[in-house]
């Protein structure tokens, strides 16, 4: 990942998309953590249509950008 990155692009998400895909689905059936399939697909698909274009604050790279993004989607997707 570039540190230069000013915003989050298709490119530079789809590693670390790919990433947190994997361990939503690693930890389906965990203590106290349930997600399915579907659910994960939904998930990682709203938040890649949302994040492309979002600005990237200097001095974090766009994983990092990232993985806030996905953590304040996830508070939404839990409550619905």
């Amino acid at each position: 990942m570039k540190l230069s990155a000013k915003v989050l692009t298709k490119e530079n998400i789809v590693e670390p998309m790919r990433d947190i895909r994997r361990a939503l689905l690693e930890a389906d059936g965990c203590e106290n953590f349930s997600v399915s399939l579907p659910v994960v697909r939904r998930f990682v698909q709203a938040v890649s249509e949302q994040v492309v274009g979002v600005g990237v604050i200097r001095g974090v790279k766009p994983d990092q950008q990232l993985v806030k993004i996905c953590f304040f989607f996830s508070s939404i997707f839990k409550n619905k």
